[in-house]
């Protein structure tokens, strides 16, 4: 199974509750960029899953036009105090092989962390509107998957 992992883009703060941030325009530039560099390597995803929050699901959706998915899925699973067994679970009953997900931080690092290490204390970062490409077999199962790529916006920029 080929994951795609997507930090949602920079948000606007001031004047929204938490749940309902949209993306700022440079968030838009950089969901952009990251489906662009999706595009640039051949990426074809059988679905993307997204957390419920706006700033997420704008990013899912600029992806989604971009790389032609057919839908969205929103989950519960993607938010950031969800536990990560929860979008195993998912992801596993799902039975794709090539599917993105789009959260939010310290919560995709955690996750990443535990898919490859079995723990959650790997020091890693998703920069806004950054990318990580996990392979794993299928049942994804916990600290037996591989990190191929992690990609922050000013990478992406030199994608060609």
């Amino acid at each position: 199974m080929h994951l795609y992992l997507v930090r949602h883009g920079d948000a606007l703060t001031q004047g929204y509750d938490d749940p309902a941030r949209p993306l700022s325009s440079l968030g838009e530039e950089q969901a952009k960029l990251a489906a662009l560099t999706l595009k640039v390597f051949g990426v074809a995803l059988d679905a993307i899953l997204s957390s419920p929050l706006l700033r997420a699901k704008q990013t899912a959706s600029i992806v989604k036009e971009e790389l032609k998915v057919v839908d969205v899925i929103i989950t519960e699973y993607l938010v950031p105090s969800a536990d990560h067994r929860q979008i195993i679970n998912q992801l596993n009953e799902l039975g794709k092989n090539s599917v993105l997900l789009v959260g939010h931080e310290p919560h995709l690092s955690s996750f990443i962390s535990m898919l490859i290490t079995g723990t959650r204390t790997a020091e890693l970062e998703m920069k806004k509107g950054g990318i990580a490409f996990i392979e794993t077999l299928s049942p994804i199962q916990i600290g037996k998957c591989v990190l191929r790529w992690l990609l922050g916006p000013e990478q992406m920029k030199h994608v060609k």
